[in-house]
C-alpha cells in the first residue's frame, strides 16, 4: 500500500521485490486522483511492469520473471 509518505525508495524496492517473486501484484494507492495517476505511471516506467488493471485506488501490475515464470499467459 502506498499512503501519505508517497512513492519512496523503500516502497519502490518492495514493489521490485514483489514483482520478482510473484510477477503479478496488486497495489493499493491512497492518494488524490492526480497523485495516483502520477504514481501509477511512475511505477510502470521505473519497474518495466505493465499496468494490467486499475479500479479506484487499486492498481495491478505484471512483469514476467525471465528465469522462472510463474504466471502462464494464454497463447494467441
Amino acid at each position: 500500500m502506498i499512503a501519505d509518505k508517497g512513492l519512496s525508495e523503500n516502497v519502490m524496492a518492495e514493489i521490485e521485490l514483489a514483482l520478482e517473486h510473484h510477477e503479478l501484484i496488486k497495489i493499493k494507492i491512497r492518494a488524490s486522483r492526480e497523485d495516483r495517476k502520477q504514481w501509477i505511471n511512475e511505477i510502470s516506467t521505473s519497474t518495466g511492469a505493465e499496468l494490467v488493471h486499475q479500479i479506484g485506488q487499486v492498481a495491478c501490475y505484471y512483469r514476467k520473471n525471465p528465469e522462472s515464470p510463474k504466471v502462464a499467459l494464454p497463447r494467441k
